[in-house]
């Protein structure tokens, strides 16, 4: 926050000369509000702290691993979902769509399913027309 501070003027209200001077609220003396370079200095400390936390969970996990003699078949994650308890079925997996449209400038595709993005309508409402965006075949 600045704050503006003019000279006084005359008897009769009117300003003799103008005197500005610009008085800034938050400077480094400031004690509530912590300068840049304590704030990065505290984001350091706590990205060191943050990997060494996880350095030690990951050994821990490790550790637990090594103890009940795990593989990765062992491990079960979201590869199938249950229809029955006698049987599962593998989760499919569907390709992915080929992007039809991209913004050559920041790279932004669209497969042209579904909704039409932002991008392309704010495009079209400027005049330009889809055929502009096609992806080339290759």
């Amino acid at each position: 926050m600045l704050e503006l501070v003019l000279g006084e003027g005359d008897a009769a209200g009117k300003l003799k000369a103008v005197d500005v001077t610009v008085v800034n609220c938050f400077s480094s003396k400031d004690k509530d509000m912590p300068t840049y370079v304590e704030l990065t200095a505290q984001i350091k400390t706590l990205q060191k702290q943050t990997e060494a936390v996880r350095q030690t969970e990951i050994s821990e996990v490790k550790q637990e691993i090594s103890d009940y003699n795990l593989a990765a078949g062992n491990l079960v994650f979201a590869t199938t979902r249950s229809i029955s308890p006698k049987r599962s079925v593998p989760v499919s997996k569907r390709d992915a769509v080929k992007p039809r449209y991209q913004v050559p400038t920041s790279g932004k595709i669209w497969s042209s399913r579904g909704m039409m993005p932002r991008w392309v309508k704010a495009a079209l409402e400027a005049g330009y027309i889809r055929e502009e965006f096609l992806v080339p075949e290759i």
